[in-house]
């Protein structure tokens, strides 16, 4: 018997402990391997674009990053390090070219922290105030006036947050209020300041003064939090507050000292990492830091309420070794970006109404040790850290619109820059940091060979060169589950043969596929007729049938794989299988 089995709505990485349940529709649609590749909720998969060579950290020592959203629309991405705070801005792009944002170190203040310190840090944003809380140190208050940031310890009203023991591990806004919570004497008591002024609407972010006036600040202390330590606060459809054994919010009530009350959401437990909010959706570590869960807002008539979930539970073979970071973007779509302890980047495309949670590995040259997402005025823009060699580097990545982008400003290579020649050359200097690495270019259009760059940062190509994106290589794979198979009963375990792929693509060059990496062949993505020699190749958008002689298994393996600097959107994968069994 032979039949056609579709991909066309894909689920991601799925732990090797699921491979029996064939009946999943997670399983059904995932993947035995998801690497550089990220699903999309529309369908189809893309490959992931290539990140943006920004500078290094100061002194290239480890780096937490935090995103700062200022009034004007812009985005500010703070550099914590030990002993210095580094601000790093947009600069003046390209005109024509505003998808391809540059970004430079602009500030470096002096901070108190040490290494051990950085990682415990939690921070509130309120337009153009950032607070930076850590129990060991008085809370600190960076200030952005338009041109530069300045930073100071404030002095407080009615409560004492500088004192050892009384300064907060926990901070965010919330209905005009500077909440604070966690402090090492009062591990599960949480502060609000006093609402702005009504009538000048001045802030009072340092007054804690404590009265039976709406408008005085509040303090809470949940005896039922049995004196586990707030992990954090965080605000989504209502005031959020989590500790080492449960999930709390709030009545949804205007906060007064009358009326702010707690309740019990969930006894999971979180982490200390600061959580992440989308849409209707918190993310955070879960208590342990080898989960992640999320609290979904639901709405049931004219009532709505507060659910927790697990929603890495279906790959949690990819956070054995610990969530040291993470971070969530929204546009073109919400993603979950995962910093591991074993410096692996891991995503996750995001779609709680449809079901749909999809992770991908994406592996680099080097560690990945610290995200965050800015908001730019062209899209979400995730920032990294990444050691590479003895270097720390900043880097960006941002995810293009597929159908307008433009081609020829493809960027699908690592730690990469831009370089445009007045004059055409094919020698290209100043490459240091690549010396005596591999690297690929995208060439005015054109793909390039892999190019060695010598000890003196000179590389040379075999073509003229005007427009150049040039960087580390990296590869993109995917394999897809092995399907059920309508049949007498189940087909688990019975016998099968791959014998032909059907690849559907959207504006893709290159890429193999095969029944695993030792027989992969070449996908030919160039129509015939269409191509003049010595003229830059269109992207190819339409299907492939691709003849593969399988192996007789009980599984199905197909690998597709994609190697060079250029854009691969898989949209759909038909696999024609034969059973062989009944």
């Amino acid at each position: 018997m032979n039949i056609s089995l579709l991909f066309n709505i894909f689920q991601g990485e799925i732990s090797p402990l699921v491979a029996a349940r064939v009946d999943s529709p997670a399983y059904e649609m995932g993947a035995k391997r998801m690497e550089n590749m990220i699903p999309m909720p529309a369908g189809g998969l893309r490959k992931r674009p290539g990140t943006w060579y920004d500078g290094t950290t100061k002194d290239n020592s480890p780096a937490r990053l935090i995103d700062w959203l200022l009034s004007d629309g812009s985005c500010a991405v703070i550099e914590l390090t030990a002993g210095t705070t580094g601000i790093w801005r947009r600069q003046e792009t390209i005109p024509g070219y505003e998808e391809l944002p540059e970004y430079e170190k602009t500030q470096e203040i002096p901070n108190e922290y040490g290494e051990e310190d950085i990682a415990g840090v939690k921070y509130a944003a309120s337009s153009d105030n950032l607070w930076l809380v850590h129990p060991g140190h008085p809370p600190q208050r960076l200030a952005w006036d338009g041109d530069a940031v300045s930073q100071t310890y404030p002095e407080f009203t009615g409560k004492d947050f500088a004192a050892e023991g009384g300064r907060p591990g926990a901070a965010m806004f919330y209905a005009g209020r500077l909440c604070f919570a966690a402090t090492r004497n009062e591990p599960n008591k949480i502060y609000l300041s006093k609402p702005p002024d009504s009538m000048t609407g001045e802030e009072r972010y340092t007054d804690f003064t404590i009265g039976d006036n709406p408008a005085d600040a509040i303090v809470l202390e949940e005896n039922d939090m049995h004196g586990s330590r707030i992990q954090w606060l965080a605000v989504n459809r209502g005031f959020l507050a989590a500790t080492e054994r449960a999930v709390w919010s709030d009545t949804g009530e205007v906060p007064t000292p009358a009326t702010f009350d707690m309740n019990i959401i969930e006894y999971a437990g979180a982490a200390g990492l600061q959580p992440r909010g989308t849409k209707e959706i918190m993310v955070y570590a879960a208590r342990g830091g080898k989960a992640l869960r999320a609290v979904v807002w639901t709405q049931q008539g004219q009532s709505g309420g507060f659910i927790d979930m697990d929603i890495s539970e279906q790959a949690a073979h990819l956070f054995t070794r610990g969530i040291k970071d993470f971070a969530v973007s929204d546009y073109p779509y919400p993603v979950i970006w995962v910093v591991t302890r074993a410096g692996e980047l891991i995503s996750c495309t995001v779609n709680i109404r449809a079901g749909m949670l999809a992770y991908a590995r994406h592996p680099t040259e080097g560690a990945v040790e610290a995200v965050a997402v800015s908001s730019d005025k062209t899209g979400d823009v995730i920032f990294l850290e990444v050691k590479r060699g003895s270097a720390r580097n900043i880097e960006h990545l941002v995810m293009e619109d597929l159908v307008s982008a433009d081609y020829a400003e493809s960027h699908y290579v690592d730690a990469g820059e831009r370089r445009v020649f007045d004059t055409p050359t094919r020698v290209v200097t100043g490459l240091e940091r690549f010396a005596g690495k591999t690297v690929r270019a995208f060439v005015d259009g054109a793909l390039e060979p892999p190019v060695t760059v010598s000890a003196d940062g000179t590389a040379e190509f075999q073509t003229d060169v005007v427009t150049l994106h040039i960087g580390l290589p990296y590869k993109s794979v995917f394999s897809p589950n092995t399907r059920l198979i309508p049949a007498n009963g189940t087909s688990l375990g019975k016998k099968r043969r791959l014998e032909k792929v059907i690849l559907r693509l959207y504006k893709s060059l290159g890429g193999r596929v095969g029944p695993d990496e030792e027989k992969t062949e070449e996908l030919i993505t160039r129509r015939l007729g269409s191509y003049v020699l010595g003229t830059v190749p269109e992207p190819f958008t339409g299907d492939i049938d691709v003849d593969v002689s399988g192996n007789i298994d009980t599984e199905t393996e197909v690998l597709i794989s994609h190697d060079d600097p250029v854009p691969f959107t898989l949209l759909a994968l038909v696999e024609r299988v034969a059973v062989l069994e009944a």
